[in-house]
């Protein structure tokens, strides 16, 4: 029988890690991380908001014009904002 301490056990290996977990020296951002996945647009939070105003516009009569208003504003911004996200993801991938 071996009467071995836990004392004279040789020294832990370093643990190896893999090299496509190894730890980078640039920090990934939100949109690196986000590439290519499936998740929330903005914009289309923005054109999906947009029925809000006129879904209310139907059962306010009074508010309608203003409401329809509304509706085509954030309608414009839904797009300018596709757009603006389209030419952003165009330019990064000709990095």
């Amino acid at each position: 029988m071996s009467t071995q301490n836990t004392h004279d056990r040789a020294p832990a290996r370093p643990r190896l890690e893999h090299p496509d977990h190894a730890a980078t020296d640039t920090p990934s951002t939100p949109a690196d991380t986000r590439e290519g996945a499936p998740g929330f647009e903005p914009w289309l939070g923005i054109l999906l908001s947009a029925f809000v105003p006129a879904l209310i516009a139907l059962y306010a009569p009074g508010l309608r014009t203003p409401l329809f208003a509304l509706t085509g504003l954030l309608l414009a911004a839904g797009l300018v904002a596709l757009v603006r996200e389209e030419r952003r993801r165009a330019t990064r991938g000709q990095r």
